[in-house]
């Protein structure tokens, strides 16, 4: 099974692929997408694009985004 990690942000997105088979992980790729200047429509949709791409390449059978965690506030 193919797996799509992605590590979201506005500036820079992450993502990795990997392969599961049989209870072992092998390594794919990896690499960002950076959305540049302008409005953040316009960072977005840079984004959208860029994730639309390696998706169409990679065919990933599942995805995972990383929980996204808000700093200086602490969970009790």
């Amino acid at each position: 099974m193919r797996i799509l990690g992605i590590d979201p942000g506005l500036r820079i997105t992450g993502f990795g692929v990997i392969d599961a088979a049989g209870g072992k992980l092998a390594y794919v790729t990896s690499g960002c997408v950076r959305s540049g200047e302008g409005t953040l429509p316009e960072r977005l949709r840079v984004l959208l694009d860029g994730l639309a791409e390696v998706i169409a390449a990679q065919r990933p059978q599942q995805v995972v985004v990383e929980q996204v965690f808000e700093i200086g506030r602490a969970h009790v």
